[in-house]
């Protein structure tokens, strides 16, 4: 469970209150933390032992097992993009329209082999008049085009993300100029939001809600971008449901994604991370199941 911050300035445990008093007063002039900051980290932390939710169950669940068995403390600095999202939905809440719902959390009992847990949802944004489900996603770059690069020959694939700009010399013989094998593709939602908005779907169906459609709203800081998700279909989200919530209830640690190259870069932030590497090799790590294998199965 999360009990300290470590001090930006000069590694010290302190507790919140500690921690917001020194702020405030400005003992530390190079401490890029202000009061109000501090305070709003404080009261707008959820406990560790909450859920599990709808995000938990797209995330590292061995994560969330790990924070809610072992005392772990973080720098306030690292939960600065968790504050900025929590500030852009407060304004949600503060100007919701009437007749739409805005940051309402839903519960429903999930049975699995290993017990029944109670996982909730918090919705965004739904407009029952439409159907439409909205979902809010601060980051620090909108999803961008993606590149594709190929072979004309053999159509080999040969690059797949950002800009190419060096010639290719590819198996086939020939040496490609990188503008002539190049294919441009629109943006695209992250594959956990596509899973976190199905979850949330039939978490509102079951409350008798009629959901037709889905934008995930990438935010940074420069411009919005409302991508519509294709949903997945509602026997796969149960499925995929049922599962990881029989993973986080099994009796053992629940597989991490410290061997996933897709969510890998979660560990890089992971205040349980030492704990994590304690109790797991990579072996193991790479023979247990992952999300993103549920989700490859399913066809998403």
């Amino acid at each position: 469970m999360f009990d300290h911050f470590i001090c930006e300035i000069t590694e010290a445990h302190a507790s919140p209150k500690e921690c917001a008093a020194c702020a405030r007063v400005r003992r530390f002039p190079e401490c890029p933390l202000v009061f109000p900051v501090v305070q709003s980290m404080t009261e707008n932390h959820r406990p560790d032992d909450f859920g599990p939710t709808a995000t938990d169950l797209i995330g590292c669940l061995r994560q969330k097992r790990l924070k809610i068995e072992t005392p772990y403390a973080v720098k306030p600095s690292t939960q600065f993009a968790l504050l900025r999202g929590t500030l852009f939905h407060s304004l949600l809440e503060l100007k919701h329209t009437e007749g739409l719902l805005t940051e309402k959390r839903f519960s429903i009992p999930i049975e699995t082999p290993h017990g029944t847990a109670v996982i909730s949802g918090q919705v965004d944004l739904f407009d029952p008049l439409t159907g439409t489900l909205y979902d809010f996603k601060s980051t620090k770059r909108v999803p961008q085009l993606r590149r594709v690069y190929t072979c004309p020959t053999t159509g080999a694939l040969l690059h797949e993300g950002g800009y190419l700009r060096k010639f290719v010399d590819c198996a086939c013989g020939a040496r490609h100029n990188p503008r002539d094998i190049e294919a441009l593709y629109n943006p695209e939602p992250y594959g956990n939001h596509i899973a976190q908005l199905s979850l949330y779907r039939v978490i509102l169906e079951e409350q008798g809600y009629e959901v037709k459609k889905g934008i995930v709203v990438y935010l940074d800081m420069e411009q919005f971008l409302p991508l519509e998700i294709p949903f997945m279909s509602t026997v796969d989200t149960w499925r995929f449901v049922e599962d990881r919530v029989a993973t986080w209830l099994q009796p053992g640690l629940p597989a991490g994604v410290m061997d996933d190259p897709d969510q890998g870069w979660m560990c890089g932030y992971c205040p349980v991370r030492t704990e994590c590497e304690l109790r797991f090799s990579a072996d193991a790590l790479a023979k247990a199941p992952r999300e993103d294998e549920l989700l490859q199965a399913l066809g998403y």
